[in-house]
């Protein structure tokens, strides 16, 4: 949960959005 949450903080920051396209970005680092 942890690690998903620090993806998720960092690719919003990263995309400037807050959840649709962090959470693909979350989906693409969490499974890498």
């Amino acid at each position: 949960m942890a690690l998903r949450e620090r993806y998720y903080i960092r690719g919003s920051c990263a995309r400037g959005t807050h959840t649709e396209d962090s959470d693909i970005d979350v989906g693409i680092y969490y499974n890498a």
